[in-house]
C-alpha cells in the first residue's frame, strides 16, 4: 500500500511541474521512476531524470475512513 501511495505522490508533483513520471516496474540500477520534461521549443531537448523512491512512515492508514 504505501509504494502506491508513493507512486501516486510522485506522479501528483511531476504534473504540477509540467513533467511526466514514468514508473520502471523492472529493477534497473535501483531506479524506480523516470521523470521527463518536455521541450520548450522545437530547438531545445526533452530533459530526463532518474530517481530511486522510498517511502516510510508511522502513520497507519485506516481502511475504514473515507479519506487519507
Amino acid at each position: 500500500m504505501m509504494e502506491q501511495l508513493q507512486e501516486g505522490y510522485v506522479s501528483s508533483v511531476a504534473a504540477s511541474a509540467s513533467c511526466s513520471a514514468e514508473v520502471i516496474g523492472k529493477d534497473i540500477f535501483g531506479v524506480d521512476v523516470q521523470f521527463i520534461r518536455p521541450a520548450a521549443t522545437h530547438v531545445q531537448q526533452e530533459a530526463m531524470l532518474f530517481a530511486q523512491l522510498k517511502c516510510t512512515t508511522q502513520v497507519t492508514p485506516d481502511r475504514d475512513t473515507k479519506s487519507f
